[in-house]
């Protein structure tokens, strides 16, 4: 985890090495090419902001499994990121709990 992290450009979003790490863990043949996370079999590549649209690539599969991916790291993103806000507005930690059964 410390060696994807180290990779990445100085400039990239948390989410951008976030999102690395997500696809290294089922496509370990991967890269940084500046800010692109990219395929080093030339199968894909990820662009910032690193969103479902910004997926490209030489095959329809790749994109398609890869977009599948970076859809689902945004929906638990943004699940995760509700509940902290939740949390933060309310003072209550029932709200976690809400959100991270739905996580499941």
């Amino acid at each position: 985890e410390e060696a994807v992290s180290r990779m990445a450009p100085k400039d990239v979003s948390n989410a951008g090495r976030e999102l690395f790490k997500v696809i290294n863990k089922t496509y370990s043949n991967l890269d940084w090419q500046g800010k692109i996370i990219r395929g080093l079999e030339g199968d894909f590549e990820v662009h910032p902001p690193y969103k479902e649209d910004n997926v490209m690539g030489k095959t329809e599969d790749a994109v398609a499994r890869i977009r599948k991916v970076v859809k689902k790291f945004h929906m638990d993103l943004a699940k995760k990121t509700e509940a902290v806000v939740s949390t933060q507005s309310t003072g209550k930690l029932g709200k976690i709990k809400i959100y991270v059964a739905q996580a499941v």
